[in-house]
């Protein structure tokens, strides 16, 4: 009989890198992929906001008893925190693939633990880092989707720009857009929403202003890249894709997260703007800055599949 693995998302990201690694997984597990839209489905329902805890239980105890391994991806809320409880309680093996560097004292907690964890590589720092050591076992096998990324031709003939919303800093997006806007008539800016940022408050703003070299787009990075030369934003993953992709990246980071290696990735491989966003005459003097740091993503797939498979054919836990 083949072993059961159910994959758990919450966010759009992890539902990219599952999508990755559940090829290679088919042929020999039966699979069940829990992804963001059936999230989305429940998180605004009464009883799961009365007691997310007792919801989830009722509705997914009977698949995770039977499961042989539960994956999940990582967020800043108790989603997939809960889901490790109850695969817990099951004395079900839990693995967690974290995909960035960031929020990670918000994705960890001292009472909830996966069995196992991946990062990306070993440059993570965060307060509960030494408590999850004694708790989990740690790999650093890297980043699926950056590393599809990186196989990838992205080029192209078009001057447009892809600016990318950063949910964290959306008074500065709208501030940075209509800088721009003003900066570069001549060329189209295509705004990339954040899944999370779709109800905020700056993007009426923007509506109102009508700003006609502006277009509002939802498609997928995959999708936009390829029809963009040059990358804005502020501070989110989806930069760090955009130079793996080998675009010419401009990026306005915080201080706040100079200590993330997130941070260290886009001021050495992006452009940093602030007061000073290079003129339209001088942008095309920019060149794309070669990447070197690749072992953030190199033969991820495969490491990672070997993982979950080592776990689900021995004793480990």
């Amino acid at each position: 009989m083949q072993k059961k693995i159910i994959f758990f998302s919450s966010q759009s990201s992890d539902d990219k890198n599952f999508k990755i690694i559940i090829p290679h997984l088919k042929s020999k597990y039966k699979i069940r992929n829990i992804d963001t839209n059936k999230y989305l489905k429940i998180k605004n329902l009464y009883n799961y906001r009365k007691n997310k805890k007792k919801y989830l239980l009722k509705k997914y105890a009977q698949i995770i008893s039977k499961s042989s391994l539960v994956i999940t991806g990582s967020s800043n809320h108790n989603y997939e925190k809960y889901i490790w409880l109850i695969s817990k309680r099951f004395n079900i093996k839990t693995l967690c693939l974290v995909d960035s560097w960031v929020n990670l004292d918000l994705r960890f907690n001292k009472k909830n633990f996966t069995n196992f964890v991946t990062f990306p590589n070993n440059k993570i720092k965060f307060r509960g880092l030494k408590e999850l050591k004694k708790k989990s076992k740690i790999f650093y096998l890297g980043q699926p989707y950056l590393e599809k990324i990186s196989k990838i031709n992205f080029s192209t003939k078009n001057q447009n720009i892809l600016f990318l919303s950063s949910r964290q800093n959306h008074g500065k997006d709208l501030k940075i857009l209509c800088k721009i806007s003003k900066i570069y008539p001549k060329h189209k800016i295509i705004l990339k929403i954040h899944q999370k940022d779709k109800g905020r408050n700056w993007l009426k703003k923007l509506k109102q202003k009508k700003i006609k070299n502006i277009s509002i787009n939802t498609k997928s990075l995959n999708d936009l890249l390829p029809i963009s030369k040059y990358v804005f934003g502020i501070y989110t993953m989806g930069l760090l894709a955009s130079i793996i992709a080998k675009k010419i990246t401009f990026v306005d980071l915080s201080y706040k997260n100079k200590n993330e290696y997130l941070y260290y990735l886009l001021e050495k491989y992006g452009y940093k703007i602030g007061k000073n966003i290079p003129s339209e005459e001088n942008i095309v003097k920019y060149k794309i800055k070669k990447f070197i740091s690749y072992g953030i993503y190199k033969n991820s797939t495969k490491k990672i599949t070997k993982l979950i498979d080592d776990i689900c054919n021995s004793d480990r836990n």
